[in-house]
C-alpha cells in the first residue's frame, strides 16, 4: 500500500481515540471499500468524508472514491460540498464487514470439508434436519451469488414436496408403517420437507430488498401470496418458526397481502402462516408494529370466517396481540420461553451421552443460551395438533422473529455428541398429522350405481347392462 504522506500527517487532529479508528480504516483497504459500497453516494462524487463523531461538525477522514486516503478535518473544518459517510453508517458497515468476513472464514473451512460449493449444496438437499449451523452460514456466504438458483430451487423442492406427500399420504392413512422398500422415498420426503425451511431462509436472507431480485410477475404474485407457507405447511415447530423468521425479514412488503390471507384462512396452519406472520413482522419492523397490532386487535373482536365456525384466527390473533403486548412490557420474560425449553431438551439428550461429553449437562444453568436457543427452534413437536406445540411456538416467534440466521441452527458437534441419523420414524412423524389433517376428497359418485337402473332405460341393473364391460 502506498503511503498518503498528507493525510498521516494530519492525524494530529484527531483524538487519540479517533487516532485509533482512523489507522484501523487506513490500513484494511478491503474494509473501506466496503464501507463506500454500503452508502448510497453520488455517482460523480470524487471525494468522500467520512465522519468519526458529529455528521456536520465531524472530525472527518477525506477519502477518494476508490478508498485512498487524502486528508483529516478536525472537527469544525468544512467538508465543502462533500457527500459524508456519518458515524452510525460507518459503525453498521464495520459490523457488517465484521460478521461477513467471519462467515467468509467458517465458508473456507466448512466448504473444504464437503469438497467445496458443490458439497455444500448437495448437504443442503440431503442433510434433513441435520444440517448444521456451520453449514447454514457457510451457504449464506454463496446466497447473494446464487439467489437466483436458490430462490427457483425453493419452488421446485416445494412442487416436489407437493407430489410426494400426495403420494405418500394415502399409504400411510392405509398403514401405519410401511415395507422397508418405501425407505428410500421416505426419506426423500423427509429431506424435501427439511430442504424447503433451508431454503426460505437462505432466500429471505435478502430481506426488504428480496423482491428487488425477482422477475416483475412473481414479485406481484408474492406481494399477494404467502412466502412462508411452504415451511410453516411442514407443521413443526422448527420449519414453522423458520417460515416465520422468512416472513418477518421480507418486512412491510408483505403486510398488505397478509392481512388479506389472515381474513381467508382455513385450518389451523393456515392462521399460523398469515395470522401469527403478520405478528412476526410487526415485532421485527417497529415502523409497522401499530399497524399490525391494530389489525390483529380488530381480527380477534371479527366474527369467524371459517367454515368449521371456529373463533381460530380471532382466537389466535388476541393471543399475538398479548405476545406483542408482553414482549413490549417484558422483553426478557418471552426470551427466557426458548432458553428454558432449550435447556430443558439439552439435559435430556445429556441423559443418553457418555459422561465426560461435552454436551452432558448436569444443571440447567450449565447449557449455554446459544445453543439452548436454538435447540428451542428446532423442536420436531407438531404445532397444528394444537396444545403445548402450539403455546410454545407461540410464545417463541418474538425471539425467533429477531433472531439471527445462526441461532435456527445446531452446532456441528452437537449432531456429531448425538449422533444425529434419519429413521423412517423421522418421516411418519412429518406424515402422521397431515394424514389427519388433509382429508381425502370422497368418491366420485356422480355416474350410476352399479346395482341400479341403467341410464340407458333398458330396465336392467346398470352392471348386467352397459356397465357389464367393466371391471370390479
Amino acid at each position: 500500500m502506498a503511503h498518503q504522506h498528507h493525510f498521516l500527517s494530519r492525524l494530529d487532529r484527531l483524538s487519540v481515540e479517533q487516532v485509533d479508528l482512523a489507522l484501523a480504516l487506513y490500513r484494511d483497504e478491503a474494509l473501506v471499500r466496503f464501507i463506500l459500497a454500503s452508502v448510497p453516494l453520488p455517482e460523480r462524487a470524487e471525494r468522500v468524508a467520512i465522519s468519526l463523531n458529529h455528521p456536520h461538525e465531524g472530525p472527518f477522514l477525506v477519502v477518494t472514491r476508490e478508498g485512498v486516503f487524502v486528508t483529516c478535518l478536525a472537527a469544525g473544518m468544512a467538508v465543502s460540498d462533500l457527500p459524508v459517510v456519518r458515524r452510525v453508517q460507518l459503525d453498521g458497515a464495520m459490523v457488517k464487514a465484521a460478521d461477513f468476513r467471519e462467515r467468509s472464514r467458517q465458508f473456507d473451512v466448512t466448504a473444504q470439508k464437503w469438497g467445496g460449493p458443490d458439497g455444500l449444496l448437495y448437504r443442503l438437499q440431503t442433510a434433513g434436519a441435520f444440517l448444521s449451523r456451520e453449514e447454514i452460514v457457510a451457504l449464506s456466504v454463496l446466497q447473494p451469488i446464487l439467489f437466483q438458483e436458490m430462490f427457483t430451487a425453493l419452488a421446485v423442492v416445494t412442487e416436489e414436496l407437493n407430489q410426494l406427500r400426495d403420494m405418500l399420504l394415502p399409504m400411510v392413512r392405509k398403514a401405519n408403517k410401511l415395507g422397508r422398500a418405501s425407505d428410500p422415498l421416505l426419506r426423500h420426503y423427509w429431506t424435501s420437507v427439511w430442504a424447503v425451511s433451508h431454503l426460505t431462509v437462505l432466500t429471505a436472507l435478502e430481506g426488504p430488498t428480496f423482491f428487488d431480485r425477482i422477475p416483475e410477475p412473481i414479485r406481484e404474485s408474492l406481494r399477494d401470496a404467502s412466502f412462508s407457507w411452504p415451511s410453516v405447511r411442514q407443521g413443526l415447530i422448527a420449519t414453522v418458526l423458520r417460515g416465520l423468521w422468512g416472513a418477518a425479514r421480507l418486512g412491510k412488503s408483505v403486510v398488505a397481502g397478509t392481512k388479506i390471507a389472515a381474513r381467508k384462512a382455513q385450518t389451523i396452519l393456515g392462521v399460523v402462516d398469515s395470522v401469527v406472520g403478520l405478528a412476526a413482522v410487526g415485532l421485527r419492523h417497529a415502523r409497522v408494529r401499530t399497524e399490525v397490532e391494530e389489525f390483529l386487535d380488530s381480527l380477534s373482536k371479527a366474527d369467524s370466517g371459517l367454515s368449521d365456525g371456529k373463533e381460530l384466527a380471532p382466537a389466535i390473533a388476541g393471543l399475538m396481540c398479548a405476545t406483542m403486548r408482553l414482549d413490549s412490557e417484558k422483553p426478557e420474560e418471552l426470551r427466557k420461553v426458548a432458553i428454558n425449553v432449550g435447556r430443558k431438551v439439552a439435559l435430556e439428550t445429556a441423559a443418553n451421552l457418555v459422561k465426560g461429553s461435552t454436551f452432558a449437562y448436569e444443571q440447567p444453568e450449565d447449557v449455554p443460551d446459544s445453543l439452548a436457543t436454538s435447540l428451542a427452534f428446532s423442536l420436531p413437536m407438531d404445532v397444528a395438533a394444537g396444545g403445548l406445540a402450539f403455546e410454545l411456538m407461540a410464545a417463541m416467534v418474538p425471539s425467533a422473529a429477531r433472531a439471527r440466521l445462526e441461532d435456527l441452527y445446531l452446532p456441528r458437534d452437537f449432531l456429531r455428541a448425538v449422533n444425529a441419523r434419519w429413521a423412517p420414524e423421522d418421516s411418519y412423524r412429518l406424515l402422521r398429522p397431515l394424514a389427519t389433517l388433509y382429508k381425502p376428497p370422497p368418491p366420485d359418485r356422480s355416474g350410476p350405481s352399479r346395482n341400479g337402473p341403467c341410464p340407458c332405460g333398458s330396465k336392467k341393473k346398470y352392471k348386467r347392462c352397459c356397465g357389464a364391460d367393466q371391471s370390479t
